[in-house]
């Protein structure tokens, strides 16, 4: 499987899906589609960056002695030419990966190292698929799920309330807790209340990745915290 991509097709045992069993089997060396949620939330909230950045995010980068990951950002939303921007993240110590933005690009980076060779594409987020039931070549399998298109790939809700415990939102005194819708839109919008509030509410300080102006109209508006 490592060296050609191709996994076993698996016969029906009776008693498992031999769907499922295939799926299982390929997560051993690459990361399944509906693998990317998690990694894909995370990114999100250490980066500070939207969702659209997050799922176009290149494999190509420079490690800045031993400490810092440079990059290429695609920024869609400033309008369609495709604007650019290069960010250095820290990348911390080994054990501590999943706290640095850094760290956590190259921890996914290397999770996705065998599907991006098989597929040959230039994307951070490459991942197996199960397609020989449709007919499909073993090793078409391995794809860049965001290369044609944005959206519909990874649903962030159904992964927060299909795990063993589900995330649930903050429930109102007397009211019963109900499933936390995940978007990448809320990840965003938290992530600049936060880093606004750790700077005072100093909106020319807790600009980042848009405008004062987009910070506030979009992000901030309403916030007693914040100051001009």
């Amino acid at each position: 499987m490592a060296a050609s991509g191709r996994v076993p097709r698996l016969s029906d045992d009776g008693r498992h899906d031999h769907l499922t069993r295939r799926i299982a089997l390929a997560q051993h060396l690459f990361l399944h589609l509906r693998d990317l949620a998690p990694l894909m939330v995370l990114l999100c909230a250490l980066t500070e960056r939207n969702g659209e950045t997050i799922k176009e995010l290149p494999a190509r980068h420079k490690i800045l002695d031993g400490r810092a990951v440079e990059l290429t950002l695609i920024k869609r939303r400033r309008g369609p030419r495709r604007w650019f921007e290069t960010v250095t993240w820290e990348i911390g110590p080994a054990h501590r990966a999943l706290h640095t933005p850094g760290g956590l690009y190259l921890l996914i980076h290397k999770l996705t190292a065998r599907s991006r060779a098989f597929c040959g594409s230039d994307r951070l987020f490459c991942a197996w698929r199960n397609i020989l039931e449709l007919g499909g070549d073993d090793v078409a399998e391995h794809y860049p799920p965001f290369a044609n298109k944005l959206w519909g790939e990874v649903k962030l809700s159904k992964w927060a309330g299909d795990r063993r415990r589900p995330l649930l939102a903050d429930a109102a005194e007397g009211r019963e807790a109900k499933p936390l819708k995940v978007t990448f839109n809320r990840i965003k919008t938290s992530t600049e209340v936060r880093r606004t509030r750790r700077l005072g509410g100093h909106l020319p300080s807790a600009a980042k990745s848009n405008t004062m102006q987009v910070l506030f109209r979009n992000y901030l508006g309403g916030d007693p915290v914040i100051v001009e």
